[in-house]
């Protein structure tokens, strides 16, 4: 990483946004400034492939049987933050603490980050790990900037995520949990939604709503493709081959869901919703995407949908119409 260390009670430089207030000792360490200018330039008008068949619901959660649990992150009348669904019962399993916003499951599905706080206050918010039933949890990059946009590394080790909120510029930075220090990776502008490959050499993001790539020390910028993409989760394929998303044609909000390699090739359509798409994740074993959909589009209330990763077969998950669903993470 290019540049000198600086504490965290630094100087504020220009578009540098420093972290303050750390848990621990950390220490901010800009990196090189980098330049927003695509190594390949999209097309205006991309062709997009588009699946076989619009999403149809053809079986019941009766008939179809899905591994693991989906993380959820919200709030709703009934549960206060966030949440663990068990596809195989049916249970929501609430995780005691102050989470809400995002949330991500670690690499072996033993941990699980999120963001949290008092929900609608002044104070920012900070990030959270915990084992899934609420134990052993730890409280780090508790400053007073906001922090949203979990993914982990890889080898567990780390956490990316978006420093600043809606009305300022906006970052990536990373936090090491071993020692607890946090530092920029980016001061470009305003970037966020950041997704760790698989085999830890990319982060996808977004910067002003368009998808892009960089290599994992924050360099080599690529814009995918010319596409405006909803302020939500972009997500790896396990097998590190797709990126799955959403935008949207007519709202800024939600969408339907695409699919797309990570050299920007193979744009696929997986939707033609009636509804509106908020947020995708992938299944464990990559067979599945999970979506949350409203039925309508200017209504919080919303359900999560399985379907298959070609976009067929899509069905509903559980009781979950009254619960306003700010992310999900599809885990074991």
């Amino acid at each position: 990483m290019n540049g000198k260390s600086i504490t965290l009670h630094g100087i504020v430089l220009f578009f540098i946004v420093a972290l303050v207030g750390c848990t621990g000792n950390g220490t901010v360490q800009p990196t090189e400034a980098l330049t927003l200018t695509p190594s390949v330039q999209p097309s205006p008008t991309s062709t997009f492939a588009t699946s076989t068949s619009t999403p149809y619901l053809t079986e019941t959660p009766e008939t179809r049987f899905f591994e693991g649990r989906i993380a959820i992150a919200g709030l709703s009348r009934q549960y206060s933050g966030v949440r663990l669904l068990d596809l195989n019962s049916g249970n929501i399993e609430e995780i005691p603490g102050l989470g809400f916003g995002t949330i991500a499951w670690s690499p072996d599905y033993q941990w699980v980050a999120y963001t949290g706080g008092v929900a609608h206050n002044s104070r920012a918010t900070a990030i959270f790990v915990s084992k899934p039933d609420g134990s052993d949890s730890k409280k780090y990059a508790d400053s007073n900037h906001w922090k949203s946009d979990l993914s982990w590394s890889p080898d567990g080790k780390s956490l990316i995520f978006r420093y600043g909120g809606e009305l300022e510029t906006s970052n990536l930075a990373i936090l090491n949990l071993a020692s607890s220090e946090t530092y920029l990776l980016t001061y470009t502008g305003y970037l966020s939604n950041p997704a760790w490959s698989p085999d830890g050499k990319q982060i996808a993001f977004m910067n002003q709503f368009q998808l892009w790539t960089m290599n994992e020390s924050g360099s080599n910028f690529k814009q995918l493709i010319d596409l405006r993409l909803t302020n939500t989760r972009i997500d790896w394929s396990p097998d590190g081959k797709w990126l799955a998303f959403v935008s949207g044609e007519k709202y800024d909000h939600c969408g339907d869901i695409y699919i797309m390699k990570p050299d920007g090739s193979v744009p696929t359509r997986l939707t033609n919703l009636s509804g509106c798409a908020t947020d995708v994740t992938w299944s464990p074993d990559g067979k599945h995407l999970a979506v949350v959909i409203r039925e309508r589009p200017n209504e919080m209330r919303c359900q999560i949908y399985i379907m298959d990763a070609i976009g067929e077969n899509l069905m509903p998950i559980g009781q979950e119409e009254e619960l306003r669903i700010d992310d999900i993470d599809w885990g074991l």
